[in-house]
C-alpha cells in the first residue's frame, strides 16, 4: 500500500522552467512544455551524452540564443529533454533551424546520426504545470545542484473523471497547505502525444532519503484526512507508477542550464 499511499501525500526537474518564465506565464496558472523521450540502449549511454555533450558545445561556440532545453535522466534509461511552449503551434518549427544555418545541414544530420545509433525508441509528448494544484509554498525556484533527486509519480484516471480528479488533487493541496506539510511538489497534466488522461506528480530533494523522510512526516502530520481522501482518489485511479530521475546541468543548454540558472 505504501506506493500508492504517496499520492496522497504528492499530489523535476521540469518546474525549473520557472525560474526563467517570461512574466505573462508566471500570472498564469499554467505553464506548457514539451518533452522529447529518448529510449536509450544501457550499452549506449556513454556514446549518447557524448552526442549530447557535443550539441550543447555547438550551440555555445555558435551563439545559438533561440532555443534551451534541460536534460533530465531516468531510473530506466530513458532521457526527457524539455522545453517551453507557449502553443502547440510551436510544435511544427525548426527547432534547431538557427544551428543548421551556422553550420550546415550536414553536419547537423551527421550529429542526429550519432543520437540514432544510441536509442531504440523516441517521441515527444506535452504536458502542462498547474500551479493551482502544486504546492510550493517558497515560491517555484528550485535548485538543481542542491535538489538532484526528483521523484515522479504517475495518476491515471479515466477521462470522464477529469472532474473528480482534479477536485481530488486539490483537496491534497489544501491539506498539505493547512498542515504546512514539509513535502513541496508540482503537478503537471498530460498533453499531446499521449494515450490517455494522467497526472504527472513532481518532487525534488537532496536524495532518496531526504524525500522520503518528508514524505513520512507529511503523511503524520495529515493524519486520519488523508486516509478520507486516499478512499476519494483510489476510486477513480485507473493505473498508478512511479520512478525516479536526476536533472543534467551537462547536458542542458540556455537560460535552463541549472548550472547557470537562479536558485534560492
Amino acid at each position: 500500500m505504501r506506493r500508492l499511499t504517496i499520492f496522497c501525500l504528492l499530489l523535476p526537474v521540469m518546474a525549473l522552467f520557472i525560474n526563467n518564465a517570461p512574466p505573462e506565464e508566471a500570472k498564469s496558472e499554467m505553464v506548457y512544455i514539451n518533452v522529447h523521450e529518448d529510449m536509450v540502449m544501457p550499452s549506449k549511454v556513454f556514446e549518447y551524452e557524448a552526442a549530447c555533450k557535443k550539441l550543447k558545445k555547438l550551440c555555445v561556440d555558435n551563439g545559438i540564443q533561440d532555443v534551451e532545453w534541460l536534460t533530465v535522466s531516468l531510473s530506466d534509461f530513458r532521457y526527457w529533454h524539455v522545453n517551453r511552449i507557449s502553443k502547440l503551434g510551436d510544435l511544427d518549427k525548426d527547432y534547431f533551424a538557427s544551428l543548421s544555418e551556422k553550420i550546415g545541414e550536414e553536419e547537423l544530420n551527421k550529429l542526429w546520426d550519432e543520437f540514432d545509433q544510441c536509442y531504440t525508441t523516441h517521441r515527444n509528448f506535452t504536458a502542462a504545470l498547474d500551479k493551482n494544484l502544486s504546492y510550493m509554498p517558497n515560491g517555484f525556484k528550485v535548485s538543481g545542484k542542491d535538489n538532484p533527486y526528483t521523484f515522479f509519480q504517475v495518476v491515471e484516471f479515466d477521462a470522464r473523471n477529469m472532474s473528480k480528479m482534479k477536485d481530488v488533487a486539490k483537496k491534497i493541496q489544501n491539506l498539505h497547505a493547512s498542515v504546512k506539510s514539509p513535502l513541496h511538489f508540482r503537478m503537471y497534466h498530460s498533453g499531446y502525444g499521449e494515450m490517455g488522461p494522467y497526472l504527472l506528480v513532481v518532487t525534488s530533494g537532496k536524495d532518496a532519503v531526504d524525500v522520503h523522510t518528508r514524505m513520512d512526516k507529511a503523511r503524520e502530520m495529515m493524519g486520519e484526512k488523508r486516509k478520507e481522501i486516499m478512499k476519494e482518489a483510489l476510486a477513480i485511479m485507473t493505473g498508478y507508477s512511479e520512478f525516479t530521475g536526476s536533472a543534467e546541468p551537462e547536458l542542458s543548454y540556455g537560460v535552463v542550464d541549472i548550472a547557470k540558472a537562479s536558485t534560492e
